[in-house]
């Protein structure tokens, strides 16, 4: 990957982080905690903190750990998930010029900018995480989320479609008798 390509998508995680963190400022100052805003029929505004997580779940003081030692965890696993999404996206495969590459990169910069605004909200406020967008389709199925989360599942969807444009091209060659083939897209 060219250096400056490199650079537009640390640039664009960046900018996610920071739509994260302003849209987080903005609902810890302009909504109550646990106050409700109903938007439309679908979305309204619940501010709320996530202090769960898969690794708090079990009692940490038995294991004689300190909560910060998870916060210092959270932030390393972002930190490590960064690493390795730039060293994927340096590979030759993810640098063929194909806009199925570029459309995949895209989603795996998208979705370190979201990891790395929940990540700071688990090492640097004690309360949790804070989520304020309610979906209203089925509370028992959707959480409350904020826009990193909406954004780790918007790169989650470029990936997907990445894969799917790869299928589909490699179906069309199937058909076409050209096996081993590809096409740029």
């Amino acid at each position: 990957m060219k250096k400056s390509n490199l650079k537009y998508f640390l640039l664009s995680a960046f900018f996610v982080f920071l739509l994260d963190q302003a849209t987080k400022l903005w609902a810890l100052n302009f909504l109550e905690y646990d106050e409700k805003i109903k938007l439309n029929s679908i979305i309204s505004l619940h501010r709320v903190f996530n202090e769960s997580t898969i690794l708090l779940d079990f009692d940490i003081n038995a294991i004689g750990l300190h909560v910060y030692s998870f916060r210092v965890l959270f932030v390393l696993m972002a930190v490590v998930l960064t690493a390795g999404v730039i060293w994927v996206s340096t590979r030759k495969s993810m640098n063929d010029g194909s806009f199925v590459a570029e459309f995949a990169k895209t989603g795996l910069f998208i979705i370190c900018g979201g990891i790395w605004g929940n990540a700071f909200d688990r090492a640097f406020r004690p309360e949790g995480v804070v989520d304020f967008i309610r979906i209203d389709i089925n509370r028992d199925l959707i959480p409350i989320i904020n826009i990193a989360d909406i954004m780790i599942y918007v790169g989650e969807l470029s990936i997907i479609m990445g894969w799917i444009f790869l299928i589909i091209n490699a179906i069309y060659l199937q058909f076409k008798g050209k096996k081993g083939e590809y096409v740029k897209i």
